[in-house]
């Protein structure tokens, strides 16, 4: 990524990471644009309103705060191992308080921010997107199934697409796929990854695929692998749950998540997919929409196409029908019961059938 020549982003802190033993790993910015890394020395602390409360755990230091306040102590400990064993044996109802996770206790020890004086420009962005495919009558795709596979990963650094295509529907080509995407975001090395609604899908089914066929999701700097935890963000009333996905020294941002913490107070968005979002902020009236056959001695094909502006170009959208065939209810693989409803319901005068369900669960 091309910085801005007249401004200089040398020594910015664009991430950071602390280890098991109490180091941190930070990643600086370079003059030229690039990311190098250093380690520096870091004490854990916590507030505490009882100096008593670090007895018996070896090496922490306390410091008298000045003020009346509750937490009238500072417990330093010279490393991690010596801080968790401290936090270990606090016991309950203590008046105590320290600031979680490690990182953010650094960025307040050393009164740093991430991206300071980054230009937006500056800052190494990744947008990642994956297509998958599931069985025939499978539905909608699902990781835990063998032969439910990622299709594609669509990557965007800057100004510079990439896109990485299982070469062949196999095991092994999926698996060099998932190989491939680890050494790309290695080498591009970006400061933060993005996607819409990429915890609870793109991030948490490349996990499932990578644990299938034994590959580390090593997406974090510093040779460190991604680390999964269950989540929950409260969004005014709602309780939303997803699946987190931490990347040590990189940030994850899913614009699924904050649009929903934007609408908090205005609730003037009906829904929260990623079209909907484009027609609400602007980017975007309408979905463009067309159709076109394909004919060939061997096959006829109806193309449904729909175009959608975006940011970093146009996504397209390909709906492949084979026109020459028509469908029983009996080819679709619906259950008995299923398909004796849905007959009955087709013979009345009037009414309305909805068919629904995420992209890709097979609604066409």
């Amino acid at each position: 990524m091309t910085d801005q020549p007249n401004i200089s982003s040398a020594g910015e802190l664009c991430g950071v990471w602390v280890d098991d033993a109490g180091r941190a790993h930070l990643a600086l910015a370079t003059a030229d644009g690039g990311r190098k890394e250093q380690v520096e020395t870091f004490r854990p602390f916590a507030w505490l309103g009882d100096a008593a409360m670090v007895g018996g755990v070896a090496g922490v230091e306390v410091e008298t705060l000045k003020g009346e306040g509750t937490f009238r102590w500072l417990a330093h400990a010279p490393e991690r191992a010596a801080f968790e064993e401290f936090v270990r044996e606090v016991p309950d109802g203590a008046v105590v308080d320290w600031i979680r996770p490690l990182e953010n206790q650094y960025l307040l020890q050393t009164r740093r921010r991430l991206y300071d004086k980054l230009i937006f420009p500056q800052l190494r962005r990744c947008q990642l997107d994956i297509e998958t495919g599931h069985a025939p009558g499978g539905g909608f795709s699902d990781a835990r199934n063998a032969t439910d596979r990622v299709l594609a990963v669509g990557l965007q650094f800057g100004a510079r697409p990439r896109l990485l295509v299982l070469e062949e529907e196999t095991d092994a080509a999926e698996k060099r796929l998932l190989l491939e995407l680890n050494d790309v975001i290695e080498a591009e090395d970006p400061d933060v990854i993005e996607g819409h609604n990429i915890f609870k899908f793109d991030l948490d089914y490349l996990r499932l695929r990578c644990k299938h066929h034994r590959v580390p999701c090593a997406w974090g700097r510093f040779g460190q692998k991604a680390v999964f935890r269950n989540s929950r963000l409260k969004v005014a009333e709602r309780w939303i749950d997803f699946p987190r996905c931490d990347l040590p020294g990189r940030a994850v941002v899913d614009t699924y998540l904050l649009v929903q913490l934007y609408d908090i107070t205005a609730r003037e968005m009906l829904a929260y997919g990623l079209k909907d979002v484009a027609i609400h902020l602007g980017i975007t009236d309408e979905a463009e929409d067309g159709r076109f056959r394909f004919q060939t001695p061997a096959i006829d094909l109806d193309l449904r196409v729909s175009f959608l502006p975006t940011p970093l170009g146009e996504s397209v959208v390909i709906r492949l029908l084979t026109s020459s065939k028509l469908y029983r209810f009996s080819d679709l693989g619906l259950a008995k019961d299923e398909e004796k409803i849905l007959s009955e319901l087709i013979q009345k005068p009037h009414g309305i059938i909805f068919l629904t369900g995420p992209t890709g669960s097979g609604k066409t």
